[in-house]
């Protein structure tokens, strides 16, 4: 995932890594701090640097990794539910956009 946060997005992870805390409190407990389009956010570096299959493959079996092997319980089987539901809705929403650009 490096390439894409460092040359496509041109993003620090360690300095992303408060907003990703912050998405995620959101979608756990309702938190209302995060207030960011996140779909919007990727559909700007989608449009720069195309996201790929492996990309969203990758990116959720890291996830599903991490939580498995750092977490347990309720919440953990909740954030790998939401988890593949968006990248689910990414990847499709990010293909689609792909198709309408080019025609």
């Amino acid at each position: 995932m490096a390439p894409v946060f460092l040359q496509d997005a041109n993003i620090d992870v360690s300095a992303h890594l408060p907003t990703i805390s912050l998405y995620w409190q959101k979608m756990l407990w309702g938190d209302r701090q995060y207030d960011t389009n996140m779909m919007k956010k990727h559909r700007v570096i989608n449009v720069r640097s195309r996201f790929k299959t492996i990309h969203y493959q990758r990116w959720i079996g890291y996830f599903e990794q991490t939580a498995g092997e750092s977490f347990a319980g309720e919440y953990t089987e909740k954030a790998l539910r939401i988890a593949n539901s968006v990248i689910h809705n990414m990847q499709s929403r990010m293909m689609d956009a792909g198709v309408a650009n080019v025609s």
